[in-house]
This record gives structure tokens, C-alpha cells and sequence, in this order.
């Protein structure tokens, strides 16, 4: 369990006869939506009930909230397809029929232009031991729900950076070889991002017929604006593969 999970653990209180909210907040990519599922797959066998509600923000834009209210409903009693009228015959299901029930539920991607109770109601309306998680990336959004319970999600050191992508860039028991290098820029090109390092994932240079080599800006194009080229701190170009490149840090063949 990686140190973000024990923090949330603590933070969710198991154990605890209080119903409670955590908050988890961070930059979009940083691995909050990776994180609540996480703990929602450890811990959602405790609960009575349990809804995952991913990406509340876009629900509420394409459906409203009669969509979220009849998702949430339908999980946590466990009945397909369930119908509601309104927001407050949704909030008097939720009072009546969730009533007093220990559910875990998680609102993904929450922003503060909907109040919390509207979301699921009262926190006094479910049963000791409950437990809700709300990701988001604002911290003012927990801040006025009142939430006391709250972890930041921080960006992946270098270190966990390079062995989350080698996990799976890399086939199982396949060493890095000669794109050690290659590796380390594109751990460094992410910056720590998860979202963006299970992007460049995708990337098989032991697969890939097509190669590129990166060019640093102060190296080549200093004022270059090539939006085919430009990569942050750099361009990537094409080049044939059976060119012998060499790194000028080891002087090994790349």
C-alpha cells in the first residue's frame, strides 16, 4: 500500500461510528480519481451500500442533477433503473429509503457550483460509519461544504515516477536496456503526472517501428514556434531507426 493509500485510510476513519466526508484535492491528472477508486475497491465491502459517481462535474452538465440523484439512488439500494421526479423527491428517497443505512458513496470531480446537499443531502441522513468522498480541484469547494478532512494529492516523485512507467511501458521482467535514458526524459517531460505518464505508457519503444530523438530548445530552434515540433523544454523529430544514435551522457548506443 503506497503512501498516499495508508493517508486516506487514516483520514477515512474505519472503524469510526461517525458519519463522515474526506476530500480529496489536487490538479486534474494528478491521480485523484486513480486514488478514490483505490480505496473504494479496499473498503466498499464494509458498507451497506455503495455508489461510485464518477465525474460529477460533467453528470451535472449533461443530465443535471435528476441523473445524478437516480445513479446514486440505483446503486445504493441495488435497483436498476430508478426514476425521480425532482431534486426534492430525489433528496426524500435518499432521507427515506437510505435512512439510516452505513453506506460508502464517492462524488469524483465536484466543483463548488452545486451545494453538497443538494448532492446527496443531509450527512445526518445515513447510518454510523458512513463514509463519502469528494474529489476535487479546488480546495475552496471543501472548504465550503466544511469538510475537516481533506489530502492533497501531490505530483509522483522521480523515483516513483520512473517505476510506475516502467510497470507498464514495460513487458514483466523486461529491463530498461539501452532506454534508460529515454525513460528518464519522458518521466521528466510528465512532471510527475500519472494521467500524463499513462499516456506516454502507450509508447512501446521496443515495439515502435517509428523513432524520434529529443532536442533540448537551447540546443536546436531556440526560438522555434513549430507547433509540430514544440514539446515544453524541447522539440521531437523523426529519424530512421537504423541510424546509430549515442547518448553523450554514457556514450552508449540509444
Amino acid at each position: 500500500m503506497d503512501s498516499g493509500m495508508e493517508e486516506m485510510i487514516k483520514l477515512v476513519g474505519l472503524g469510526l461510528d461517525d458519519a463522515r466526508v474526506v476530500g480529496i484535492w489536487g490538479m486534474g491528472g494528478i491521480g485523484k480519481t486513480t486514488l478514490a477508486s483505490a480505496i473504494y475497491a479496499h473498503i466498499s465491502f464494509q458498507f451497506e451500500g455503495c455508489s461510485f459517481i464518477e465525474n460529477v462535474r460533467e453528470v451535472l452538465e449533461n443530465g443535471g442533477l435528476k441523473t445524478l440523484h437516480e445513479q446514486l439512488i440505483s446503486e445504493i439500494l441495488m435497483e436498476k433503473d430508478m426514476k425521480v421526479g425532482n431534486i426534492g423527491s430525489a433528496l426524500s428517497t435518499i432521507r427515506n429509503g437510505i435512512c439510516r443505512k452505513k453506506v460508502h458513496i464517492v462524488l469524483d470531480e465536484v466543483d463548488e457550483s452545486t451545494e453538497f446537499e443538494k448532492l446527496v443531502g443531509e450527512l445526518n441522513w445515513f447510518g454510523f460509519g458512513s463514509r463519502i468522498i469528494i474529489t476535487t480541484r479546488n480546495q475552496h469547494t471543501l472548504i465550503r461544504y466544511g469538510i475537516k478532512h481533506i489530502y492533497k494529492v501531490e505530483e509522483l516523485g522521480e523515483d516513483e515516477a520512473i517505476e510506475l512507467f516502467k510497470s507498464k511501458a514495460f513487458k514483466k521482467h523486461q529491463q530498461m536496456g539501452g532506454y534508460g535514458e529515454l525513460v528518464h526524459c519522458a518521466v521528466k517531460y510528465a512532471k510527475g503526472f500519472p494521467l500524463a505518464l499513462k499516456v506516454l505508457e502507450n509508447y512501446k519503444p521496443y515495439e515502435e517501428k517509428e523513432w524520434y530523438f529529443f532536442t533540448p530548445r537551447d540546443r536546436k530552434y531556440k526560438n522555434g514556434k513549430r507547433p509540430n515540433r514544440a514539446a515544453g523544454d524541447g522539440y521531437w523529430k523523426d529519424f530512421d531507426s537504423k541510424l546509430r544514435i549515442e547518448s553523450n551522457s554514457s556514450n552508449t548506443q540509444i
